[in-house]
């Protein structure tokens, strides 16, 4: 068991969420995200993604901070540390098992890190399902809209699909569960 695996987020602490990939991963995870901040709603909550996304997390009501980072090259990977630190972030979090997480939660000096890494989850303090499901929080629930979408995402989207024939398919790639 780890030593922080159960600790609970204190009113106003920073909690970052991050999630790198495509972005059926990121939305999965902003889903995620949202379920953690209805479980704690004074917390303040961050979404870390890449430049891409960036609109799209920005645009949710839950989210209050959005940082852009990069897992590669090392150089960018230390910037995203550094942007980390610069945020004063109380708690980090990911579903994602690569190595990098906890690598850059561990070199971003956060002290409470909730990871699910294959590899380093020696540098986590706790998992982030074990902690989830400790506090109620069903990392699979969808039973509650969590995306938004704005005037004017909703009008860019109306531009995109009015060429398309009258019978349409969307879907969203990468997301895998």
């Amino acid at each position: 068991m780890f030593v922080h695996e159960y600790a609970k987020p204190k009113d106003g602490d920073r909690f970052l969420w991050v999630r790198f990939g495509a972005l059926g991963d990121a939305l999965q995870d902003l889903a995620n995200a949202f379920l953690v901040k209805r479980r704690f709603p004074h917390i303040k909550m961050s979404f870390m993604t890449t430049s891409q996304y960036v609109d799209i997390i920005q645009s949710q009501p839950f989210i209050e901070n959005v940082i852009c980072g990069q897992k590669r090259p090392h150089s960018l990977f230390w910037q995203t540390v550094s942007n980390i630190k610069n945020a004063e972030i109380d708690w980090i979090c990911s579903t994602y098992q690569g190595g990098h997480m906890p690598l850059l939660a561990a070199a971003s000096m956060v002290k409470n890190r909730l990871g699910n890494s294959r590899y380093f989850s020696f540098l986590d303090t706790g998992n982030v399902y074990s902690w989830c499901n400790a506090f109620g929080i069903d990392l699979y629930d969808r039973s509650e809209p969590f995306l938004m979408a704005t005037g004017e995402s909703l009008c860019f989207a109306k531009e995109l699909l009015v060429s398309l024939p009258e019978k349409k398919i969307f879907t969203v790639i990468g997301a895998s569960s």
